[in-house]
């Protein structure tokens, strides 16, 4: 009998053992990484996976002045246009993400973003403009 209080007795601490060992390894046992940093425009990341675009000199010397807030800017886009030409129309993007595919995304004054997915600087695969309600619309013309 004094066997199975002890029993008992050990049960929530070797359950509390477990969970402990089970979050570590969910974790990968690494600390997470530090929060995006955010545009001076003070919008949030909508990717869990996004951080401020990283463009070197020449990328962001090729980009309008100002980052398009409106859908007419990138009207015209097509499969074979490249980072430099949409950049040239419609700015620097307000962050970029993926993870085999570079996407660079736009916030626009409507409460939309614009996500345009690149293989490489010069083959845009997609273009969608995403509501806030989560619905996207296919932007690219053939």
């Amino acid at each position: 009998m004094d066997l199975n209080r002890e029993k008992e007795k050990d049960m929530p601490q070797w359950l509390l053992t477990a969970l402990i060992l089970l979050l570590a390894a969910c974790a990968g046992g690494t600390p997470s990484a530090p929060a995006p940093s955010t545009p001076a425009a003070g919008i949030d990341c909508p990717s869990e996976q996004c951080r401020a675009p990283q463009l070197d000199e020449a990328a962001r010397a090729a980009c309008a002045a100002e980052t398009a807030r409106s859908l007419e800017a990138f009207q015209g886009l097509r499969p074979d246009s490249t980072f430099e030409e949409l950049c040239a129309q419609a700015g620097p993007p307000d962050w970029e993400t993926g993870s085999g595919l570079l996407i660079y995304i736009y916030e626009l004054e409507d409460g939309s973003t614009l996500w345009a997915g690149f293989a490489g600087p010069e083959h845009l695969v997609y273009a969608r403009q995403v509501g806030s309600n989560g619905q996207a619309t296919d932007l690219l013309t053939p």
